[in-house]
């Protein structure tokens, strides 16, 4: 795909990057609505092409558009399968915007105008759809977006609030929800650990994965030592308190990390979940090794039968 038709996609995302797609004005309008710098700039950049690169760029807007909701709000969540709806959609937008950016006449504006509408209502749709109403309410109360604060932490900070400076860590060591630059991993890796991480921002490399939690195979009695800072057991906090929350998946998550450790292996979070200590009691097969205000540590027992 060109740098001129990225240039292009981009700056339809800034035009609009801002605005919530769910906040409607008391005359019923909604606050995001398609560029007219973006229509004129791609039907010209079309005008010129034979053959328009419309599956490239609809690629290219689906992973702008999931980082842009991703950065907007880290409680979002898109399966594989989700992303290529997403992408299905995109490229049928596309795909209906290519025979009128052959025209010029305002007959054409208003057709490509009604296109973006009817792109948009979809979009709200699939969002809901994925994710629920429940998450997007407060969307709808103000025309602008407010951030729900994501941020990537040095590897000293999360190696301090989970209290893994000093300890001897059991490998292989899983970092889930490592974030795009895998800050933590790249440390212990730095440090002689054999360290890997999982998380939907990172780039797949020999020691990283990108994938959706959910989604990554957790091979049973296998990982010494898995961390999530900041990550799983946050999202499964926000799912327990939200009224139409997956907290079912997210346990049923849970215990699939618990089975993926050795003997003696431990899953290290932060932050806590505070029902967890209490469940925990009444497993033979596992114990809570550390709770504190921020951080709880599960151990795999050795002789898996009893304690």
């Amino acid at each position: 795909m060109t740098n001129r038709l990225i240039r292009i996609v981009d700056r339809q995302l800034q035009d609009n990057g801002n605005k919530s797609l769910f906040y409607v004005t008391p005359d019923g309008r909604y606050v995001v609505e398609p560029s007219p710098r973006f229509i004129r700039d791609l039907f010209r950049e079309w005008k010129t092409r034979k053959n328009p690169e419309v599956e490239p760029m609809a690629e290219y807007a689906v992973q702008r558009v999931i980082e842009s909701l991703l950065h907007a709000n880290q409680f979002l969540n898109f399966s594989i399968r989700d992303i290529q709806e997403l992408k299905g959609m995109y490229l049928q937008f596309a795909l209906e915007l290519v025979p009128l950016a052959k025209g010029a006449d305002n007959a054409v504006r208003e057709e490509a105008d009604n296109a973006f509408r009817e792109h948009y209502r979809k979009l709200r749709e699939f969002l809901i759809r994925t994710n629920g109403q429940a998450i997007f309410a407060k969307y709808k109360e103000n025309a602008y977006l407010f951030d729900v604060v994501c941020a990537q932490y040095s590897p000293e900070f999360q190696a301090n609030t989970m209290g893994i400076a000093g300890l001897t860590l059991k490998e292989p060591i899983l970092d889930i929800g490592c974030g795009k630059d895998a800050n933590l991993v790249r440390f212990l890796r730095m440090n002689g650990f054999q360290a890997y991480g999982i998380d939907r921002s990172v780039e797949t490399t020999e020691y990283t994965t990108k994938a959706n939690w959910f989604e990554f195979s957790l091979q049973p009695n296998y990982w010494g030592t898995v961390f999530s800072h900041m990550a799983f057991s946050n999202h499964f906090g926000h799912h327990l308190l939200r009224r139409d929350g997956d907290y079912r998946a997210y346990m049923q998550n849970f215990i699939e990390i618990l089975q993926s450790l050795k003997v003696g292996g431990t899953f290290i979070f932060s932050p806590t979940i505070p029902f967890l200590e209490k469940a925990m009691e009444n497993d033979s097969n596992f114990r809570l090794v550390r709770y504190e205000e921020q951080t709880a540590a599960i151990m795999r027992l050795h002789g898996v039968k009893g304690k």
